[in-house]
């Protein structure tokens, strides 16, 4: 008996000991993972897993519309995203305007009929007249990437540029611009002597007096009607770019394209409301905005030289002649043109605007020189 309360003893020792020693080795490792709390906080950014947020897109161009890079990059745009989410944000895609027509755009995200769309200052330019800027003056720079990534600088740079996509409840994903309006017409135009009285369909409030500082006859027209226009001697010329020339066909009507490069326009916007980006995950956002940048340094100046080149190429071997103007020519035609950023400055509403204008400006011209281009004119001289 005596043996087995000592044996008895020994066990419950021994159960002690190992339960002591247990609770002690358990708590051990409990204080080990903080040093790897990062991967915590990522999955609690991430979306669950089967969560997908569909985002409804509007956009006023139609998938047939010659100026491709109007409906192909945002497209672009949309299917990288999906594809770098694993599908967590999808986008239900609208074009054509069966959602939005031009300059709706602002009001449609502001009242949250649409989740994401792209405003535009050519449709806008009432409610976006920073965003105007660069569109006043030809012979800006004829790069689209380089355009495209000075505007965005500017956006971040200043609060009054964002404040015209914040004040839609939006933020901006990216912008970009489209190719350097060019003139194909129905006769020769080697230089700028041979504008004169040439009818020349033009858009815009700026454009007309490119061509009449030169004895040029603009006249206002939408781009759709100049085909008829060129054909019935309406009009015998057309500023668009060379990719829009040649997939609206003016080659047929129109055998001479004149190449003076009035420079691109990052007038596009690409805006998604704050209440749907609250619905994406941090990691999908930051996605989204990666994405956008891309727009910005690759594919939308790839992709409009690429549109640039193939228009070239197909409509000299249609028998279009080019006429590509040399630096003489250029600073003829720009210093016979008004300083229009000067009455872009003067539309200011108050004393605080008409200081953010001059300064966005002169910024602006202080970008474009430190990436290299040369105006053939100085605009600097604004107050």
């Amino acid at each position: 008996m005596k043996k087995f309360r000592v044996l008895s003893l020994l066990i419950v020792i021994l159960t002690v000991t190992a339960m002591v020693v247990g609770c002690t080795s358990s708590t051990t490792p409990t204080s080990a993972p903080t040093a790897t709390a990062a991967p915590t906080s990522t999955a609690t950014a991430t979306a669950p897993p089967g969560k997908q947020v569909k985002v409804l897109f509007s956009n006023y161009y139609p998938a047939g519309l010659p100026t491709k890079d109007y409906y192909d990059t945002p497209n672009w745009y949309m299917d990288e995203v999906e594809k770098r989410t694993g599908g967590r944000v999808v986008f239900d895609r609208h074009f054509g305007g069966d959602l939005t027509k031009p300059g709706e755009e602002d009001d449609q995200l502001k009242d949250g009929l649409v989740d994401m769309a792209i405003p535009t200052s050519i449709f806008s330019p009432g409610t976006m007249p920073l965003w105007e800027m660069d569109g006043s003056l030809p012979f800006r720079p004829s790069d689209d990437t380089m355009v495209a990534q000075i505007k965005w600088q500017l956006f971040n740079e200043f609060p009054e540029l964002k404040a015209e996509i914040s004040r839609l409840n939006a933020e901006g994903l990216y912008v970009n611009s489209y190719g350097s309006y060019q003139t194909i017409a129905n006769r020769p135009l080697p230089d700028v002597a041979s504008y004169k009285d040439l009818k020349v369909a033009v858009i815009g409030r700026f454009m007309p007096r490119w061509y009449s500082s030169i004895g040029g006859i603009p006249i206002t027209m939408v781009i759709p009607d100049r085909y008829s226009a060129l054909q019935s001697g309406i009009i015998d010329a057309s500023s668009l770019s060379a990719s829009s020339h040649r997939q609206y066909k003016y080659y047929e009507q129109a055998k001479h394209q004149a190449m003076p490069y009035f420079g691109c326009y990052a007038a596009m916007c690409m805006a998604i409301r704050n209440d749907k980006l609250k619905e994406i995950s941090a990691e999908d956002q930051a996605i989204m905005r990666e994405v956008g940048q891309e727009v910005i340094n690759y594919r939308n100046g790839d992709y409009t030289a690429q549109l640039e080149g193939e228009a070239a190429a197909a409509m000299e071997e249609l028998g279009v002649t080019f006429y590509y103007y040399d630096k003489e020519q250029r600073e003829t035609w720009a210093q016979s043109i008004d300083n229009f950023a000067q009455e872009w400055i003067n539309e200011a509403k108050n004393d605080a605007d008409h200081d953010v204008r001059v300064r966005m400006w002169l910024r602006y011209l202080e970008l474009t020189q430190e990436k290299g281009y040369e105006w053939p004119m100085d605009w600097s001289n604004v107050t």
